[in-house]
Formats: C-alpha cells, sequence, structure tokens
C-alpha cells in the first residue's frame, strides 16, 4: 500500500505518512482542531478504535504517541504566529489550544530548547 502524507501545512518533521485510515483521519482530526481542547478519546472516536488500540496504532506507524503529536502541532502553529504577528505570547498559545500561558510557555521551551518570547526576538534578528 502507497503511503500518503496525511498533511501538507506542517514542517517536514511533522507530517505522518500513515499506513492506515484510521491514523491518517486522526491526523486530519488534529490538524482541524489543535486548537480546541482535545482528548485521546475524541481522537480515538474519530478513528473509530478503542483508546488503547488507537494510542497503540498511532504510535506504532507515527513513531510518537498522539498527545505529543498534538502538542508538537500546536507548537508548530505558535511557531508560525510568533513570526508572523505581534500577539502576545499568551495570545499566541491561548490561539493554539493551550489553555495557561505558563503550560503553554514551559511545553514551548521543552518541545524547542527555548521560551516563546525568546524564540520571537532571534527570528526578528534573523530576519533583520
Amino acid at each position: 500500500m502507497k503511503k500518503k502524507p496525511a498533511t501538507s501545512t506542517l514542517p517536514e518533521e511533522l507530517r505522518i505518512y500513515a499506513a492506515s485510515p484510521a491514523v491518517a483521519a486522526a491526523v486530519e482530526y488534529i490538524q482541524a482542531n489543535f486548537d480546541r481542547p482535545i482528548r485521546l478519546a475524541d481522537i480515538a472516536y474519530t478513528a473509530d478504535l478503542s483508546v488503547g488500540r488507537f494510542a497503540h496504532l498511532f504510535k506504532e506507524q507515527a513513531r510518537i504517541s498522539p498527545t505529543e503529536y498534538l502538542i508538537r502541532v500546536r507548537i508548530a502553529h505558535a511557531q508560525r504566529l510568533l513570526t508572523t504577528t505581534e500577539d502576545s505570547c499568551g495570545t499566541v498559545g491561548y490561539t493554539v489550544g493551550f489553555s495557561h500561558q505558563g503550560h503553554f510557555t514551559r511545553t514551548f521551551k521543552r518541545v524547542t530548547g527555548t521560551t516563546p518570547q525568546r524564540f520571537r526576538q532571534r527570528q526578528r534578528q534573523t530576519n533583520a
């Protein structure tokens, strides 16, 4: 079976080449709803699988857990907004689905190695 990318709007490292329709449907759901509260059960329902089976299948095919994939999708969108808008870091975090600025900042730093504010400053220096 030829694998097709489930999404093309993300950086290459976040594109999932899903072999199963269930994982492809889950990736599409995450892409369409990353800015809203999403539970693992919501994604599994979209894939028409139990939570346990879905989590196993997703990790097997994507080599990343569905929760971590959702976080990385949110961070990728946050990076784009930090680069292209003047919105505050808190507003950017809220826009991409984080409910608390502190959680957004900690998660952003864990994923990227820097804070949202420093990321924005470096992007501005690079593009100046």
